[in-house]
């Protein structure tokens, strides 16, 4: 066996093969280590190859064309899907808010809202004592 520089992992093999698994929907860094190709390759293998890097690119794309293909199918028979478009498009007006975290700001929550309701001439009852 002859000294001298190591071969890189980046075969022509790996490299089909990293990509193929990015474009189903795997983290590049993910897909490497998968197929035997250390971090640190890859990320040689980035600096050296700016038409590898492309290719990443692409195939995330691709990646990311296809799930969402998946879920704008789903849309006209799932209200989830939907739902799930909406929050994660507009997520200013169509978020999922969070509940108040602690038994105080649900209290002063419970607070507003029996106001409002007396304004309104309803009954409310009051908050539950203890921790929420």
């Amino acid at each position: 066996m002859t000294a001298g520089r190591p071969r890189s992992e980046m075969t022509e093999e790996n490299v089909a093969k990293i990509l193929k698994s990015v474009e189903l929907g795997m983290w590049p860094d993910r897909a490497a280590e998968m197929h035997g190709v250390s971090k640190s390759a890859m990320r040689m293998h980035k600096k050296r190859n700016p038409d590898f890097v492309t290719a990443l690119k692409e195939a995330e794309a691709k990646a990311e064309d296809t799930v969402l293909g998946k879920i704008l199918r789903h849309m006209d028979d799932q209200w989830t899907a939907c739902a799930w478009m909406l929050e994660r498009r507009w997520p200013q007006r169509w978020a999922k808010r969070e509940l108040p975290a602690s038994s105080g700001e649900v209290r002063e929550l419970a607070a507003q809202l029996r106001a409002a309701a007396n304004s309104a001439k309803l009954s409310v009852p009051d908050a539950p004592k203890g921790d929420a």
